[in-house]
């Protein structure tokens, strides 16, 4: 799969809000054929963890940690 079928297949699973945010980015950096398949390739293989979502309310027990 090239760039373009990646961004392609990419950009119709986005809502309205994300692809405004996709365009003006593209607008504002102009990456290069290159650089935007570099960049979706890292993405693509990266696992992402949103730490601000996560927000644990109880205290963690010690030893089930360890136990892991």
């Amino acid at each position: 799969m090239d760039v373009d079928e990646i961004t392609m297949k990419r950009f119709e699973m986005m809502n309205e809000k994300v692809k405004e945010a996709w365009e003006a980015a593209l607008k504002i950096l102009k990456p290069s054929r290159r650089e935007l398949k570099r960049g979706l390739e890292l993405h693509a293989n990266s696992v992402v963890i949103d730490a601000y979502g996560f927000a644990p309310r109880s205290s963690v027990e010690g030893d089930k940690l360890r136990a892991a």
